[in-house]
């Protein structure tokens, strides 16, 4: 039964190992770094969903997790609610997963948070597919980020370029969107849900959750014209499967007037023809990375072609491909440029100011005592 029976509550899975991270397995001290934004994600959607946890690890492990994902015990998980592979004698050892070994609740109110979506058998449909968290190469990033906006700035003039200095990250920081941007989703599908139940009520009709995660979903590239170039066979396979689950229109021809061209690689053909149709005027198409489409896939929100334009990506002159970027990391640039932008304007104008109030003041004529 719900926690809250004056509310709609739905039953979300979650899978541990795509909420943190392991560093270290075997006999050797293991350590565990939490997604950013878990606990923030947990407390958010905790009043609309009831929260089971099925993994395929051990009961220490699980135990273990369970206590850091809640350590002030706001009681995001119940004893009952959760399902390690000890649990299970018989399929313990079983790849495949179950949601009904840990939830009783009906099939249409079941939702899944994982990075696999093949192993959950005949709930394929309920799961929704998260990425990997990869937080070494994130910092990682973040060091050579830092050193190159430093050499930078000590080109631009140091201190007198009115740019601060900039600094490297300290470790709690991070740029791993993903858990915020699902807050946002998953409130987006209950209120979803909830209207469709009110408007089937007296009707007999069943409201299915995986009808409301798939018109949700398909809201992110809806009206969208893609065309893509650059990739190799099975990619821009996978991603074209990709962007019609997301509501866009896959197009190879020019003549079907596409809207985007997400560009792996220039100089093709497809290239060429666009360009020469924008020149033309007889085209409006923005030209992207194909970090613009995994923004999408990540965070269900028609993402900015300002910040993932192809213009500010540099290709490899000897092979043609643009760089393959954490789009998470594109977004954190963008934004840490534009606020470093607006306090280097800020700066500039205090001092605009302050010389226009010095030069005021030597123009007033002296004022003499009588």
């Amino acid at each position: 039964m719900p926690r809250y029976p004056d509310r709609v509550v739905e039953a979300l899975g979650i899978d541990l190992h795509q909420t943190e991270l392991p560093m270290q397995t075997g006999k050797e001290p293991h350590f565990v770094k939490l997604r950013p934004g878990v606990h923030q994600f947990l407390e958010a959607l905790q009043p609309m969903y009831e929260f089971y946890i099925h993994t395929k690890a051990t009961r220490v492990y699980l135990e273990y997790v369970m206590e850091a994902l809640d350590p002030h015990k706001k009681g995001f998980f119940r004893n009952d609610n959760v399902f390690s592979r000890c649990d299970d004698m018989k399929h313990g050892s079983n790849e495949n997963k179950d949601i009904r070994a840990v939830c009783s609740r009906p099939r249409e109110e079941v939702i899944i948070l994982d990075d696999k979506d093949k192993i959950w058998l005949d709930f394929q449909p309920n799961v929704i597919k998260c990425p990997p968290y990869k937080y070494m190469d994130q910092k990682l990033l973040q060091v050579v980020r830092a050193l190159k906006q430093t050499s930078d700035w000590i080109k631009e003039g140091g201190p007198e370029s009115g740019y601060p200095k900039p600094e490297l990250d300290d470790a709690s920081k991070n740029f791993d969107g993903y858990l915020p941007a699902m807050v946002r989703v998953f409130t987006e599908i209950h209120h979803r849900y909830c209207k469709a139940l009110v408007d089937a009520a007296g009707d007999g009709f069943v409201v299915d959750v995986k009808n409301v995660i798939d018109d949700t979903r398909k809201q992110t590239f809806k009206n969208c014209r893609i065309m893509l170039t650059g990739f190799n066979q099975n990619e821009a396979s996978e991603r074209a499967e990709m962007i019609e689950m997301y509501g866009g229109t896959v197009i190879n021809n020019v003549e079907d007037e596409p809207t985007h061209l997400v560009c792996a690689k220039g100089g093709t053909a497809k290239c060429h023809l666009i360009a020469k149709a924008m020149k033309e005027d007889s085209l409006k198409c923005k030209i992207v990375h194909p970090c613009w489409l995994d923004h999408g896939f990540a965070t269900w929100k028609h993402p900015s072609e300002f910040i993932f334009e192809i213009g500010k990506f540099t290709a490899d002159p000897r092979t043609g491909q643009y760089p393959v970027m954490d789009h998470f990391f594109v977004k954190y640039l963008a934004d840490a440029h534009e606020k470093m932008e607006e306090r280097a304007h800020r700066k500039r104008r205090d001092v605009t100011n302050s010389n226009n109030k010095i030069n005021q003041q030597q123009q007033e004529p002296p004022v003499l005592d009588v």
